[in-house]
C-alpha cells in the first residue's frame, strides 16, 4: 500500500511525499503521478514516510536521483537500502 501526495514548496519547488511500501506497483503509481503532473527535474521526494524498499523501488529513486531529484526525510534504513552516506 502507497499513498503519495503532491504539494508545492515556498520555493515554488514541487514536493512530492511518499508513504508506505515502494514496490513495483508503488513504482508505477509513483511514474504515473510525476508524468501527469508535468513537473521536471529538479523536484523533490520527501521518503519519510516510506517504511519498506524493495528492490524496484530502490532502482527507481536511485534513477530519480540521478537524474536530479532531491529525496529528503529518509530513515537511517532507507538511506542504506539508497546508499546514502550519512555524517
Amino acid at each position: 500500500m502507497i499513498r503519495i501526495t503532491r504539494q508545492q514548496a515556498a520555493s515554488r519547488e514541487t514536493v512530492f511525499r511518499v508513504e508506505g511500501t515502494l514496490d513495483a506497483e508503488g513504482v508505477r503509481e509513483l511514474r504515473a503521478i510525476i508524468a501527469s503532473s508535468a513537473v521536471q527535474a529538479p523536484f523533490t521526494l520527501d521518503i519519510a514516510g516510506v517504511t519498506s524498499l524493495p528492490p524496484a523501488g530502490s532502482s527507481f529513486l536511485k534513477d530519480l536521483q540521478h537524474n536530479g531529484c532531491r529525496l529528503t526525510g529518509g530513515s537511517m534504513y532507507i538511506n542504506r537500502l539508497l546508499g546514502v552516506v550519512q555524517s
